[in-house]
């Protein structure tokens, strides 16, 4: 395997990068601020942990065991790609609708950017 060019960082979604427990996962859902689109809905509570971290929360209504498995591969590669414009330390658990099936992942990743940057500029103003 080739070494990757100097110019570009190496970007990987490790495990302190994931939203894990009920606790933590029933804090951002309770306390998180919920913004809403086409494909996804996003539930962000900035500055409890000291990276950013994601939590999926993928429920039957999307589709069976693959399909599911397919979109959490996607959520995670966007949050994977997003790491980097991340300044500050935030949770957000991100639920799926069943739109997010189909669709482009240029799509995909323009959404979850558009409602996080909502959902951080709405905190923001609190």
């Amino acid at each position: 395997m080739p070494p990757e060019p100097a110019s570009r960082p190496r970007l990987r979604f490790r495990r302190r990068h994931r939203l894990s427990g009920a606790r933590a996962f029933g804090l951002v859902f309770r306390e998180g601020r919920r913004v809403g689109g086409k494909a996804m809905v996003l539930y962000v509570l900035p500055g409890s942990a000291a990276e950013p971290r994601l939590g999926l929360s993928v429920g039957r209504r999307v589709g069976k065991a693959t399909v599911r498995n397919a979109v959490k591969r996607r959520l995670r590669e966007v949050f994977r790609l997003l790491l980097p414009e991340l300044e500050q330390p935030v949770d957000i658990v991100v639920v799926p609708l069943a739109a997010l099936r189909s669709g482009r992942h240029a799509d995909l990743e323009a959404e979850f950017r558009e409602l996080l940057q909502r959902a951080l500029r709405i905190r923001a103003q609190r």
